[in-house]
């Protein structure tokens, strides 16, 4: 009887072991996408930033137009992420590099 209570325990320790480290293999996969994800977002808010500094030296444009061409969906937003990108408002960093 205990050897049979062994055995069964092994088995059931084993395949608890398999599915921990599957599941580890998949949360290192997660992870890796999140990573992934993020890298990319930083890259697209990079890209964004720069196309607002050429966007934003175009005086006939108004900031709502702006912040629509680069997909934001309310001015407030772009506002809130030039600022935490350039340390200024778009209005401010447009007079001060516009004549």
């Amino acid at each position: 009887v205990d050897q049979a209570w062994g055995r069964a325990f092994q088995h059931a320790a084993g395949r608890d072991l398999g599915l921990i480290q599957a599941r580890n293999g998949e949360e290192r996969a997660c992870r890796r996408d999140q990573q992934g994800r993020g890298r990319l977002r930083g890259a697209i808010g990079r890209v964004r930033m720069h196309l607002a500094e050429t966007y934003l030296r175009d005086p006939t444009l108004k900031l709502l137009a702006v912040s629509m061409l680069l997909g934001y969906s309310e001015q407030s937003a772009f506002h809130l992420a030039f600022r935490k990108s350039h340390g200024c408002a778009p209005g401010q960093w447009r007079r001060e590099r516009t004549p």
